[in-house]
């Protein structure tokens, strides 16, 4: 059995959606959960290296500053 198939069929915790003020429970793959993570954390590494390389322009600019 390939490690795919064993995520498809696996469940983590329910999420819980309201729907016309009841609430649903609803399970999600663990393959759904990891993809979702997946993309969440390369969001935050795509803005982390924004930042970094705007710390370093600015660094860069305060060592060697224009007269």
């Amino acid at each position: 059995m390939s490690a795919i198939s064993v995520l498809k069929t696996k469940n983590v915790e329910p999420r819980t959606q309201q729907h016309h003020g009841k609430s649903e429970c609803q399970p999600i793959s663990l393959l759904a959960f990891l993809e979702e993570e997946n993309c969440r954390l390369r969001n935050t590494v795509a803005q982390l290296e924004q930042y970094t390389m705007a710390l370093r322009e600015a660094l860069q600019h305060k060592a060697n500053p224009r007269p």
